[in-house]
């Protein structure tokens, strides 16, 4: 008897094991998501390495977390998220004399998904340092590139350095109006210029 039980005792776990094994190709139907997947080159076709992808709710302007959404060495990647329609936004790495480029209403609403292959122009280097008053380096200040025609331009990575105040955008050649925007909870006020000629590197 003490044989037979706990031959019985041992069956449950394995009894279990076959059927959550059986189960388990049904919840992975259930869980897949639609996946982005393409290529981001240069004008030139040269892969654009470690750029980075954002996604935002095209409805809502949410944005969205997305782990491991960064170009590999051949320009390559791959993005799952929930089924939604999303604005999706290409950021070059730092440094580049590349420009960012947002797609809207990107339709990522069917199982698998979409193949989706972006080319980054180049453009012209707008840089600077932001300073107060006194000459001190300001940190954290955003900067907004409007043309004076209209329309924003996507500017990745266009705050300013924590430290040196330094910052860098990539925009194409036009006249701009630019907002300097200090961070939140601090006593500086914002500095607007409303007619900037871009045409050329400018410092």
């Amino acid at each position: 008897m003490r044989t037979l039980r706990n031959l019985a005792d041992r069956s449950v776990p394995l009894l279990l094991a076959v059927a959550l094994a059986a189960a388990a190709p049904g919840a992975a139907r259930a869980a897949l998501i639609p996946c982005l997947s393409g290529f981001v080159s240069d004008s030139n076709g040269n892969p654009v390495a470690n750029g980075a992808l954002d996604f935002t709710i095209s409805a809502t302007g949410v944005r969205i977390i997305t782990p491991g959404d960064n170009t590999d060495a051949f320009g390559f990647y791959t993005v799952c998220v929930l089924p939604n329609v999303y604005d999706v936004a290409f950021a070059p790495p730092p440094g580049t004399r590349l420009m960012g480029k947002i797609i809207p209403g990107v339709s990522l609403l069917a199982d698998p998904g979409l193949e989706l292959d972006v080319t980054l122009e180049t453009g012209t280097v707008l840089s600077g340092v932001v300073r107060d008053a006194a000459g001190a380096p300001v940190g954290t200040v955003d900067l907004d590139v409007d043309r004076v025609s209209g329309g924003r331009i996507y500017t990745p990575g266009d705050s300013s350095d924590p430290v040196t105040g330094a910052y860098r955008v990539v925009v194409p050649d036009d006249l701009y109006r630019l907002r300097y925007e200090p961070p939140r909870g601090s006593r500086l006020r914002g500095v607007e210029m409303d007619s900037v000629t871009v045409a050329g590197d400018l410092q």
